[in-house]
């Protein structure tokens, strides 16, 4: 597993350009406390347009501790056109997110059908991601970043019981459309 995430990480190093690394301080997990009135999921919806409505919910009402329910227990992070970071539990992942990738606002997710092999080169997107991850979907999204003018993909990777949301590629500057 470890040989094929170093593989997506290679991949996606290759393709160039910059973006701000964490900074020291979140590595160490958050404390996670309910938010008021939250509701407990059930483990995993077994349809798949049911897992991505709890998940654009969680992220648009900025539900942190829906969100970390939501993710894969080897949560991948990663930046285009730069690095991707080792996986971690969802307490970093939220974290990060929180403090780096959405520290605005919540995103918004216009374009169901966002032409997502133009936005990375004219590849399959689903081809940017480890086959252990087993991504089977990716929901395109936009207001990610310091700026909130960024974009991102995330990924959904279907698991023996349903679905998980495994991993996060952001766009700071956006993916540009090579047509």
């Amino acid at each position: 597993m470890r040989a094929r995430i170093l593989a997506l990480t290679l991949l996606l190093l290759a393709l160039g350009a910059c973006a701000p690394p964490p900074s020291p301080g979140t590595s160490e997990p958050e404390a996670r406390t309910p938010e008021p009135g939250a509701q407990p999921l059930p483990t995993q919806p077994p349809d798949l347009a049911l897992f991505v409505a709890q998940l654009q919910d969680a992220l648009l009402e900025r539900k942190w501790e829906q969100a970390a329910d939501l993710m894969a227990p080897g949560f991948v992070i990663g930046y285009w056109r730069d690095q991707v970071y080792p996986p971690v539990d969802p307490a970093q992942a939220v974290g990060h997110i929180r403090t780096f990738l959405l520290p605005g606002g919540p995103p918004s997710f216009p374009e169901p059908d966002a032409p997502l092999a133009v936005m990375v080169g004219n590849r399959d997107p689903l081809s940017l991601w480890a086959p252990e991850l087993n991504v089977v979907h990716l929901l395109y999204s936009r207001g990610w970043g310091e700026d909130a003018l960024g974009e991102a993909l995330l990924a959904i990777g279907q698991t023996e019981d349903g679905y998980r949301w495994v991993g996060v590629l952001a766009a700071p500057r956006g993916f540009g459309r090579l047509e």
